[in-house]
């Protein structure tokens, strides 16, 4: 698939592909942004600035401004660039499909290739949509993660963890939450992607069968072959559901690992830096910078979940 990017198409390819990674970095400086910006308001609120409580409230107005425009803007660069990778995907195959009666002799060289009109479809668009969101995905939690795990080293400064003093220990407890939540990942959530695959074939299946009545209308009606058409049907759709089911316990156990994150993470570093804060060693707005510093980091830690 590497010719959408060096082929005729080439130039609209990279034009999307350097204005989302532009984008990518404009986004990652609006949230560092806003990181420096709740040690600015929590500190007013603190000092009972009232002044520099209302400036801050005008600079949240603005950041957001700028949060939705950027969102907005990498969304249709993202979605624009999946179209056209789909795009020519979908017409290369296609073209080596059609190319010398191939449609033909597939049939007869290979007639276990089931549905090749679903595979130039919607299985191209499985193999091209979710590799634009994981590169951008990934690529966002690497830059993240250097950025606020700064912010976690030189705000948060030493503490004590496990009864040590240790350099960076907002950093180390991220780490390891993020590296926990991953772990439980790989065990709980890996076995979803062949569950999901399996279920997918399943449905394919039965749209094959659905497909096969309405060719053969005809022959079927002439033979009074309605019962067992109809128990065939039944059988694959049978296999759908039971696949779904086993989809549906193992994204249960999904659910289970991301809905535990959303509620701990913005929790947890509140509760490490309690005592710093409580000692006079950290004001409200290191806090609160430390602990949405955190929570951008957990983002980027757990990609994976």
């Amino acid at each position: 698939m590497g010719g959408f990017w060096f082929g005729p198409t080439r130039r609209i390819a990279w034009t999307l592909t350097i204005a989302i990674g532009a984008l990518i970095l404009t986004s990652i400086s609006v949230q560092y942004g806003l990181n420096q910006w709740n040690r600015y308001f929590f500190d007013a609120l603190e000092a009972k600035d009232a002044a520099r409580a209302t400036h801050g409230i005008m600079l949240f107005a603005g950041i957001c401004v700028a949060a939705i425009l950027v969102a907005v803007v990498q969304n249709w660069s993202r979605m624009t660039l999946q179209a056209h990778w789909r795009r020519w995907t979908t017409s290369m195959l296609a073209g080596e499909w059609l190319q010398d009666r191939h449609f033909y002799q597939l049939n007869i060289a290979a007639p276990e290739v089931d549905n090749p009109e679903f595979r130039m479809t919607d299985d191209v668009k499985i193999a091209t949509e979710p590799v634009v969101d994981l590169g951008i995905g990934l690529i966002n939690a690497m830059l993240t993660a250097v950025v606020f795990i700064g912010v976690l080293w030189n705000v948060g400064g030493a503490g004590s963890l496990f009864g040590i003093v240790t350099p960076g220990y907002f950093v180390i407890a991220a780490a390891l939450y993020g590296g926990l939540n991953s772990i439980l990942m790989l065990f709980l959530g890996r076995p979803l992607i062949a569950s999901t695959e399996a279920k997918n074939a399943a449905e394919a299946r039965n749209r094959f069968e659905l497909v096969r009545i309405r060719e053969n209308a005809e022959s079927i009606a002439m033979i009074g072959g309605e019962e067992d058409e109809n128990r065939s049907v039944n059988e694959t759709l049978s296999t759908v559901i039971e696949r779904w089911r086993t989809v549906i316990r193992q994204q249960s156990m999904v659910v289970f690992i991301v809905h535990g994150n959303v509620m701990l993470a913005p929790v947890l570093p509140l509760l490490i830096g309690a005592p710093k804060y409580l000692a006079g060693e950290m004001t409200l707005g290191n806090l609160m910078q430390i602990a949405a510093a955190f929570v951008q980091t957990q983002v980027a830690f757990n990609w994976l979940v």
